[in-house]
């Protein structure tokens, strides 16, 4: 006999039951259920339409989803390779736009917009200095050029004076001549960017000596330079303009001046030219005024004084060929002394240039 808990399948004629039933003793009854087969398959194909239909909506999401990410990453991608095409033709302006003001704040393609965007920042700059530089070497050879138009005539006639003057027993006259000579020399011919710095050198000593004789004045070059210093590659004419400034502002009324040079090597890293003067130092104010003209680093261009180059533009000139590290450093005291430092890498000094 079937157990009381045990369903019972039915059969009549294609239709197919399964009977519950259970015996309750008080009442001396069976409880019976009867269910079709097709009753009880209709709960798990029910189950089985939700489960898929929520499947198909959950894919028809994702597609949508990923349908509107991936044309949002293509149209950022054309958005580089738009620009990338813009500076292939020479529009080194077409940046990318992203809103962001770094790359840490957004994703990978921001990354590499804002990256791309410091790259022709970079590149702007690059090509601004290389125009300065070829601009300057370009004026200076302008400027040589014009300068050796008349240069023979002018030798020659110093030359002639030079000589009429010893022959008239003015020695000083003849020195003077001899010194401005060598300075016009020096000043008119340029065969490179460079030149040792013992003929930078020499170049001063001549200025010193024509100054005296002019102004009667009494400036005295002080240097103890070893034969090996002397042979060190600087830039032509970056000395000269800082001995002039002393010249013309160290001197107190009818006193003297020891203008004094030292070359060091920093730590085999920097090398180190110090011309220093015992004259009348700097204001507060002139001092603080030139240091900030030095700092400045907009891209205005170098343009030469009455005077000559001012301690500013040569310090714009060395950086510009040398890099941010190179320069010009001052330090001054009023009523005491100023020094200006010449700061170049030593490793392009040692290896020959610039």
């Amino acid at each position: 006999m079937l157990q009381h808990d045990e369903p019972v399948q039915i059969t009549s004629g294609d239709q197919t039951y399964y009977a519950l039933y259970r015996y309750i003793a008080p009442l001396n009854a069976y409880i019976v259920d009867i269910t079709s087969h097709q009753e009880l398959m209709k709960g798990p194909r029910n189950w089985y339409f939700l489960v898929v239909a929520i499947t198909l909506c959950v894919l028809l999401m994702m597609m949508v989803m990923i349908s509107y990410m991936t044309r949002r990453i293509f149209r950022r991608l054309e958005m580089v390779l738009a620009s990338m095409r813009k500076v292939r033709q020479g529009q080194l302006d077409a940046k990318i736009h992203t809103g962001l003001r770094d790359s840490d704040s957004g994703d990978e393609i921001d990354y590499v917009a804002v990256s791309y965007n410091s790259m022709l920042d970079e590149i702007q700059r690059l090509m601004t200095q290389v125009v300065d530089k070829q601009l300057i070497a370009k004026n200076a050879q302008l400027h040589s050029l014009h300068s050796q138009i008349n240069s023979h005539f002018l030798y020659n006639a110093l030359e002639s004076i030079r000589m009429r003057a010893e022959v008239e027993r003015q020695p000083a006259i003849a020195g003077a001549l001899v010194s401005l000579g060598s300075l016009l020399r020096y000043s008119m011919h340029w065969r490179g960017d460079t030149v040792s710095l013992g003929d930078e050198f020499a170049n001063i000593h001549s200025y010193i000596r024509f100054i005296n004789f002019m102004e009667g004045s009494s400036f005295e070059l002080q240097a103890e330079l070893l034969p090996e210093v002397l042979r060190y590659p600087i830039p032509k004419m970056c000395m000269q303009p800082i001995v002039e400034n002393a010249v013309h502002h160290a001197a107190p009324p009818g006193g003297s001046v020891a203008i004094e040079m030292n070359v060091s090597v920093e730590n085999s890293f920097m090398l180190l030219i110090e011309i220093r003067d015992n004259g009348t130092g700097m204001d507060p104010q002139t001092l603080s005024r030139l240091q900030e003209e030095m700092a400045d680093e907009s891209d205005r261009p170098i343009v030469a004084s009455r005077n000559g180059l001012g301690l500013a533009n040569v310090h714009k000139r060395l950086q510009l060929h040398y890099g941010k590290g190179s320069g010009l450093s001052i330090e001054s005291v009023q009523g005491a002394y100023t020094s200006v430092t010449i700061r170049l890498p030593w490793e392009q000094v040692n290896l020959g240039g610039w």
